[in-house]
C-alpha cells in the first residue's frame, strides 16, 4: 500500500472471540484505516466497520456481572433454609420429607450462581474521542491471552496511525458524529447513546458538525 497510514501486511490479523452462550465476534484490521466487525448471536447478525479515527487511543477495563442472578441464587438459599426451618413446626408429609426440599433449593440456587459466573465478563472498552461513547467491546484475553496482546498492539498501532491525519477540529468532529448515527442505523449503537454523544458533539463545536467529512 502506498498510502502512509495503511497498515503493512504484518498487521494485517484478525480476532475471534467467543463466549459460553455461543456469541461469535470476529474482527478484522483490512488495512484502509478501518476495523471490520462481525457479531453474531442466537437471533441476530451484526457487520459493520469503525474508522480508527473514529476510536480513541485509551480505553477502559469494565467488569459485567449481573447482579439479578446473584441475587436469585441467594434468595432461593434463603427460602431453602426457611424451608427447612418451618418443618419443624409441621408433622406428616412435610416433616419427613424436608430434604427433599431443602435439596430442591439448593440445586436451583447452585443453577442461578453457574449463570451468573458464565454471564459475567471482563471487558476492555474503546470509547469515541470526542463523546466519549462505546464504540467497541472487547473480551479480555479472548482466545488466549498471546493472541489477544498481539492484536491489541496491532490495533493500537493502526488507531495511532490513522490519526496522524492532519484533520480540523470541526472535520473530526463531523466524521465522528456521522460514524456515530450510522452505528445506531445498523443497531449497534444504543440511541441513548448516540443521542448523548449528538449533544456533546454540537457543544463542543463552533459550526453545526454535520457535512463537513465523513469517517
Amino acid at each position: 500500500m502506498s498510502d502512509k497510514n495503511s497498515l503493512s501486511p504484518e498487521l494485517k490479523i484478525s480476532l475471534t472471540q467467543s463466549d459460553l452462550l455461543d456469541r461469535v465476534q470476529y474482527l478484522e484490521l483490512n488495512g484502509d484505516d478501518k476495523l471490520r466487525i462481525v457479531r453474531k448471536t442466537r437471533r441476530h447478525q451484526y457487520d459493520y466497520s469503525i474508522s480508527l479515527k473514529g476510536i480513541s487511543t485509551e480505553s477502559t477495563r469494565h467488569v459485567h456481572r449481573p447482579w439479578k442472578w446473584l441475587g436469585l441464587a441467594l434468595a432461593l438459599l434463603a427460602l431453602s433454609a426457611l424451608y427447612t426451618w418451618s418443618t419443624q413446626f409441621f408433622s406428616g408429609v412435610f416433616a419427613n420429607y424436608w430434604w427433599s426440599g431443602l435439596l430442591l433449593g439448593i440445586s436451583a440456587s447452585a443453577l442461578c450462581l453457574g449463570v451468573f459466573l458464565v454471564k459475567m465478563e471482563h471487558k476492555q472498552v474503546y470509547l469515541s474521542p470526542f463523546a466519549r461513547v462505546p464504540v467497541l467491546e472487547l473480551l479480555l484475553n479472548k482466545p488466549n491471552r498471546k493472541t489477544y496482546q498481539q492484536f491489541i498492539a496491532a490495533f493500537n498501532a493502526a488507531v495511532s496511525s490513522a490519526q496522524e491525519t492532519r484533520l480540523g477540529k470541526d472535520k473530526r468532529l463531523a466524521g465522528e458524529l456521522k460514524m456515530l448515527r450510522r452505528l445506531r442505523d445498523q443497531g449497534v449503537l444504543e440511541s441513548s447513546h448516540y443521542d448523548k454523544a449528538k449533544a456533546i458533539i454540537f457543544k463542543l463545536s463552533d459550526t453545526k458538525p454535520m457535512d463537513s467529512i465523513d469517517y
